[in-house]
Parts: C-alpha cells; structure tokens; sequence
C-alpha cells in the first residue's frame, strides 16, 4: 500500500468523514511543515521527497482532520499539545513504527518533567511551552503531547480519545472535555 495512501486509510479510521475528501500535498524548501486547514493543503518543509518527509505528510494531513473534527479548536494554543502529539503517533503508526515512537515519547516526557516541568497549565501556553519559528522551538513537547494521547488510548481506548477531542471541540474548554468524557478533572 502506497504512503500517502496508508496514511490517509489510517486517519479515516479514526476520523471518518473529517477528513478532506482531497488533501494537497506541496513539497517547499523552507524550514517548517505546515498545513492550511482552509485549503486542505500540507506545505512539507523538504528540497527532495524522502520516505521521513512522506510520513511527515501524514503527520500534517492528520492536523486539518483534527481541525475538521474538532470543528476548529484544535488550532488554538491551549490544544495544540494533544493536536501535536496526536499527529506525531499517526506520522509514526503510518511508517510502522509506532512501538518505538511510544518508548522515546515516554523517555523525552520524563526528561522534560525533571527539565522544564509539565503540567496542564504549562502545555497549553503552547506558544511558551513549545515556542516558535521566530524563537527557540522545543521540539520534545510532542512527546509530551503524545503521552497525553497514549494515556487515554491505553487506559479508556481509542474511542474515548475520539469522543476527548470530540467533546474539546463542542466545549472548548479542557477542563469541561476531560470531566464530560474521563470524568476527571
């Protein structure tokens, strides 16, 4: 089965009808993989195609589901930490190697809470926590935000992740989400 296609079999899976019908895929020479959810289009920061920068499609693609899913709340800052890291566990589950990717993930979170500390109210000052293009950007706060998307898959299933984002979406509010669908707060 071809990449792209794996990928995007992979993301109807978990989001159905949220995914464009058609996704544009443009390979650039800057430096940051984007997507543009008003277009359906990822920008693939990469000067040739490699097998690495094809599982960062998926990655990007699985961002403009997310928005679709959550009817736009995934792109504010206070989400971007469960967005992020739940597009990292789909780039890697796309290129088989998910396994590995969760070990690192819980490794780098572990070092990040002995390094800068993690907690809700840090992750979701994404801008902050992560930083930006035009700042130092701390590229381990998507396995932070993975680890966050294991812990729900793991402990409630893949289901209750869907109705999480589901639920940030009609709420957006974290704290409303979790107690409506974890019933924690």
């Amino acid at each position: 089965l071809d990449i792209y296609e794996k990928g995007y079999v992979l993301l109807q899976s978990y989001f159905g009808e949220a995914v464009p019908k058609k996704i544009t895929v443009e390979f650039r020479t800057d430096n940051v993989s984007r997507f543009e959810p008003r277009w359906s289009i990822v920008l693939i920061s990469s000067p040739r195609k490699s097998f690495r920068h094809i599982c960062t499609v998926t990655h990007e693609s699985s961002h403009l589901a997310i928005f679709n899913f959550t009817d736009g709340a995934s792109l504010r800052k206070e989400f971007r930490f469960f967005d992020e890291g739940f597009a990292s566990i789909i780039e890697y589950e796309t290129c088989d190697a998910l396994a590995d990717y969760k070990q690192f993930a819980l490794r780098t979170a572990q070092e990040m809470i002995k390094d800068k500390g993690v907690s809700f109210e840090k992750v979701q000052d994404w801008t902050s926590y992560f930083g930006s293009p035009q700042t130092k950007m701390d590229f381990r706060s998507y396995q932070v935000g993975s680890t966050f998307n294991f812990y729900i898959i793991d402990t409630y299933g893949k289901d209750k992740l869907l109705a999480f984002f589901k639920a940030v979406g009609d709420a957006k509010n974290l704290d409303k989400a979790l107690q409506a669908i974890l019933e924690k707060d």
